[in-house]
């Protein structure tokens, strides 16, 4: 099965992560070593630089995103759904 996974900041996990991304972090590895192929969505904030393409067998593909509070789910995700379809 192809996976597409995207609403959390960024695979591996920035220090001082939480939540989603350490689930995210624990859950899409164990998909991979089940055969599943999957892409994990980053977020790009204007002053963090990302450089990561794989993590434990995950596909990474990173979107540049604002750094305002709220609206930056709401683009990243926008961005997301509109590349899947």
């Amino acid at each position: 099965m192809r996976i597409a996974a995207f609403g959390f900041r960024s695979m591996p996990p920035a220090k001082g992560a939480a939540g989603a991304d350490k689930f995210a972090m624990e859950l899409f590895p164990r998909l991979v070593k089940r055969g599943h192929s999957v892409v994990a969505y980053n977020r790009q904030y204007p002053d963090v630089f990302v450089d990561v393409k794989e993590y434990e067998g995950v596909k990474i593909k990173t979107f540049k995103t604002t750094a305002r509070t709220g609206f930056d789910t709401l683009l990243h995700s926008f961005k997301c759904t509109g590349i899947l379809l």
